[in-house]
């Protein structure tokens, strides 16, 4: 069983993932730090210090990826390169969040969750241009801004994302141009985003969901044997709300035979470790059950009231880039 998530329960960084050549390849590296005037340094020093910054920065995302994030014993699924000949953008089809789009930078998901319409794959299709083509239908004049939901068809954190950082890439977009963001995971590995997700948080864009269906270990390893244990979740959602960011349970899926006292657990527990908001997803509908969950989550103070995020920070100018043009994808928009 995976450790706790501490600081001292980190992962190897050289532990290679079962790919092709070339797919972790750095990208987006800051420009060289240009000095002025007589005492400006050579670009050899500047090459120098740029790539001390990036390799430290870079190690203390690595070292902020708890290893209770890498699916334990199983086995890592094959990543592929996904040629991503559609759109990034697609519209949310959640009832949880109405009126929302979803972006998916994986497609395939390795947590193997029984029920879970995704479905199992031992394949991981990774779109390595997602936040490039992501920023293209952003920049799209016909574009409505609307919240998007990260991670609604496929995990946003496989352990594969621990090197690729496509879901940091998409973060980091959705910074620049202060957009809404709804993210929802069932893994630890969110928290080597708290820098980004912190800022997002400061404009009030951003809404972080920590999926689980159940305390119990018997449970849970039914419901989701891949996922990283309900203890360590609970950790990730007390160091994001911590950082100021906005934390609530996503809990599902909420089992038929699942006793009053067990999710009457669970959100207790959520709400000590930060959690101030709450959705739940049923197997069976059970509209009795649903009143004693709204009952309860109004007596701890988690709110299941529509989640609204503001759309006026959104500044698609922070968008433009310098680059040449090249092939167009098909947009949503």
């Amino acid at each position: 069983m995976s450790g706790p998530l501490t600081a001292t329960a980190l992962p190897r960084s050289d532990l290679p993932l079962p790919c092709g050549p070339g797919l972790f390849a750095e990208q987006g590296l800051p420009e060289l730090p240009r000095g002025r005037g007589r005492n400006r340094p050579t670009r050899s020093a500047d090459a120098h210090a740029c790539a001390d910054s990036v390799r430290g920065a870079r190690l203390r995302r690595e070292r902020a990826w708890p290893a209770c994030a890498d699916l334990g014993g199983f086995d890592l699924p094959e990543v592929v390169a996904d040629p991503q000949r559609q759109s990034l953008l697609r519209i949310n089809d959640w009832p949880e969040w109405p009126g929302s789009l979803a972006v998916n930078p994986y497609r395939g998901c390795p947590l193997a969750c029984p029920g879970c319409p995704v479905g199992h794959s031992d394949v991981l299709h990774a779109k390595l241009s997602a936040a490039d083509s992501l920023r293209e239908e952003l920049r799209q004049p016909r574009y409505q801004v609307r919240p998007i939901q990260l991670g609604s068809a496929a995990e946003a954190y496989p352990p594969a994302e621990r090197q690729l950082r496509l879901t940091r890439a998409i973060l980091s977009l959705l910074n620049t141009c202060g957009h809404p963001l709804i993210l929802v995971t069932r893994s630890p590995g969110v928290v080597r985003d708290l820098d980004l997700l912190s800022r997002l948080a400061e404009r009030g864009l951003v809404q972080v969901m920590i999926s689980l269906c159940s305390l119990d270990e018997a449970r849970r390893g039914r419901w989701e044997p891949r996922a990283a244990a309900p203890a360590q979740r609970l950790a990730a959602m007390r160091l994001l709300a911590r950082a100021g960011v906005p934390v609530g349970l996503f809990l599902a899926p909420l089992a038929a035979d699942e006793p009053d006292d067990g999710w009457m657990a669970l959100l207790q527990a959520a709400r000590r470790h930060g959690a101030s908001q709450l959705r739940v997803r049923s197997s069976v509908r059970d509209a009795q059950r649903d009143e004693r969950i709204a009952s309860k989550a109004l007596e701890l103070g988690l709110s299941q009231a529509p989640l609204t995020l503001p759309t006026e920070h959104f500044d698609p100018r922070a968008l433009q880039i310098d680059r040449p043009a090249g092939p167009r994808q098909s947009s949503l928009f």
